[in-house]
């Protein structure tokens, strides 16, 4: 049975990461308006800890909100130079599209539930994708890394 890292423990994970890549950081949080959302941005705070305050904008969308254009408007327009996204599947493109609509290069970290190469990152376009950051609990069939990998070769077999 496998185990999904709940979103705060996900939320550490990164900041830890944000921390040893880039201390100096300006960080902006796109994230999902429920409790899934409320946790991961709970996690990155305590993550970063005395540095909790490199966090210069957050941005909260709703399920249903048509466009999530304006709170990446609003992301950069804040001067964010690392841009933290805990979001559905079907955002993920529509991020993508706006950061680089608007000639924007942050370091970009997407949760690591969206970050399905088969699913999320080729529908999105791979090149769209080159240097994004995520966390990963799972070997990923489809993720070319795995090609060579006994396990993977076996479950396609099976």
């Amino acid at each position: 049975m496998p185990l999904y890292p709940d979103f705060e423990t996900e939320g550490r994970v990164i900041a830890k990461y944000i921390l040893k890549a880039r201390p100096d950081a300006k960080i902006g949080i796109l994230y999902q308006n429920d409790d899934f959302g409320k946790d991961y941005v709970k996690g990155l705070r305590a993550g970063l800890g005395t540095k909790a305050s490199q966090i210069i904008a957050e941005a909260s969308y709703e399920l249903a909100d048509p466009t999530i254009d304006s709170q990446i408007v609003q992301l950069k327009t804040a001067g964010v130079d690392t841009l933290i996204e805990q979001f559905l599947r079907q955002s993920y493109r529509t991020v993508d599209r706006k950061v680089h609509e608007l000639n924007w290069s942050p370091l970009h970290v997407i949760g690591g539930s969206t970050a399905s190469v088969e699913t999320v990152l080729k529908p999105a376009g791979l090149e769209a994708s080159k240097g994004l950051v995520t966390t990963q609990f799972l070997k990923q069939p489809g993720d070319p890394a795995w090609a060579n990998d006994e396990e993977i070769k076996r479950t396609r077999i099976f």
